[in-house]
């Protein structure tokens, strides 16, 4: 999720984009001046920098375009711009694997992936069971990118209607 974050932050801006919800605490993540991580009590960590940064653009239109192949850290991309001013999601509800796994090294050199906590938006609000759009898009045997995708256009229209 992070290299993600940092290259689309610009239209985040800087700030807390959610959470990583544990039964005890709350982890938030972040993005600032093409830096993505996490900020927990030892402090702002950065998990991912870009070399370059542009400016923040926190307040143009964007479309956010999702469905049941949206899951994991596409959820948690998702999730980045729930409680940004002027987005849409538009398309189908995403796959509810919003959680944060975590690698244990085992004594015999093995790895146990975990998943150890659920993920929240800037606002608090949870999605386990997947985030909604909100204009539902039934995408049918269309193509995704195909010149009638009934997402994209209706992405455009939605932009159109905003620029």
């Amino acid at each position: 999720m992070w290299p993600m974050i940092a290259g689309v932050g610009p239209l985040l801006g800087a700030s807390t984009l959610g959470y990583f919800e544990y039964p005890k605490i709350k982890i938030a993540w972040y993005y600032e001046n093409g830096k993505s991580g996490v900020i927990n009590l030892r402090g702002k960590l950065t998990n991912f920098e870009l070399e370059t940064s542009l400016a923040d653009l926190p307040n143009v239109p964007v479309v956010v375009l999702i469905d049941g192949a949206t899951a994991s850290s596409g959820e948690a991309l998702a999730i980045s711009f729930k409680g940004r001013a002027n987005t849409c999601f538009i398309g189908e509800t995403t796959r509810g694997l919003s959680t944060n796994n975590e690698s244990i090294r085992l004594s015999d050199g093995a790895t146990l992936v975990l998943t150890t906590s659920g993920e929240a938006d800037r606002d608090g609000v949870s999605y386990d069971h997947g985030i909604a759009p909100d204009s539902k898009i039934d995408q049918g045997q269309i193509l995704f990118g195909a010149k009638e995708d009934p997402g994209i256009l209706a992405a455009i229209d939605w932009l159109d209607s905003r620029c």
